[in-house]
């Protein structure tokens, strides 16, 4: 009988007992799920907890992120000059600031086979305001982009048209040193696209105007942009088409008097040219001398005056020696 007694009353004490334990397990496991106080150490089947959420997505950006500039200008490669297409996006880094900007110009077909082109600059740092520039109404227009001097930080692009009257205006578009405003720069002449492909850091593209000197003739000269717009490299304007025809050479129908010079341009003498002898047109500065070729292939000079119609009125027109130059020899004038 002490036996049964005995079990009963362990049974008895225990019971309580385990009940207690049943508790304060469950408000353990309470104290845990409200406030860890320990991280598990990491094991193979179950890695360290962290503080870091697990992202299951890619993150929802509400704002656009600020663009940084790059290391290196777009394009970095120095001095170059590229025609543009049209109805093309472009892009460069006009200002240098390290954001790619557009350039994009639509062309669109009027009446009569006229034509209208709008440019439009958009820089990387102002996308809500971009620069437009409309030219319409004529035959035809080439656009180019070009970096005519690397170490200043800018790049030009440059639109040539020729209007209805056949004559050429060119204009430049530069970003200002100040990084403030897109300044427009004009000329009248042109500059085709097989006249840019010689472009060079020297002396940058060529261009071809029209002068009356010595009759009409298309003159052709060197030019870069900068700061302060078009910038003339090469010292003369060459006479273009000069040398392809018998037609280039002017007959004097009065004795000339000139000074004799070499390749360089150093006076070496003199001459007086005769009645019926031929020369032709070199080069000119187009204020005051004019380079000719004699028949015997010397270089001649010839001091000229260009006395414009607002300050000389009825008595403007080009002058040699101090004479209007149709005295000297009979000229070819465009219509």
């Amino acid at each position: 009988m002490k036996k049964p007694l005995a079990f009963l009353l362990m049974l008895a004490l225990l019971l309580p007992m385990a009940g207690c334990i049943k508790l304060n397990n469950v408000l353990d496991v309470l104290r845990e799920t409200e406030a860890p106080t320990s991280v598990p150490e990491a094991t193979e089947e179950a890695p360290a907890a962290t503080d870091e959420p697990i992202a299951t997505e890619e993150p929802i950006v509400t704002e656009a992120p600020t663009a940084e500039p790059t290391a290196e200008p777009i394009p970095a490669r120095g001095c170059f000059c590229d025609r543009l297409q049209f109805n093309l996006t472009y892009r460069y880094d006009i200002d240098f600031d390290g954001l790619p900007d557009t350039v994009y110009i639509d062309r669109t077909e009027q009446d009569d086979w006229i034509e209208e082109y709008v440019l439009t600059i958009t820089l990387g740092r102002a996308p809500d305001a971009p620069f437009t520039y409309s030219v319409s109404s004529i035959n035809g227009l080439y656009a180019y982009a070009m970096d005519c001097y690397p170490d200043d930080n800018r790049l030009e692009i440059m639109l040539s048209w020729d209007e209805l009257s056949y004559d050429w205006t060119t204009v430049a578009f530069r970003l200002s040193d100040g990084g403030t405003e897109i300044r427009e720069y004009q000329e009248f002449f042109g500059v085709w696209p097989e006249l840019v492909r010689e472009f060079s850091e020297e002396y940058g593209f060529t261009a071809v105007a029209s002068t009356d000197i010595l009759g009409t003739h298309d003159i052709s000269a060197a030019w870069k942009i900068g700061e302060s717009g078009f910038v003339m490299t090469s010292e003369d304007y060459v006479y273009s088409l000069t040398g392809e025809s018998e037609y280039d050479w002017i007959r004097l129908k009065k004795k000339l008097e000139v000074e004799i010079i070499d390749e360089a341009g150093n006076v070496t003498g003199s001459a007086e040219l005769k009645k019926g002898d031929y020369i032709e047109p070199f080069s000119t500065d187009c204020e005051t001398y004019a380079v000719v070729r004699l028949e015997d292939g010397r270089l001649a000079r010839v001091q000229i005056e260009v006395r414009s119609w607002a300050e000389y009125g009825d008595n403007c027109g080009i002058f040699i020696n101090g004479r209007d130059q149709d005295h000297y020899a009979e000229l070819n004038y465009a219509g």
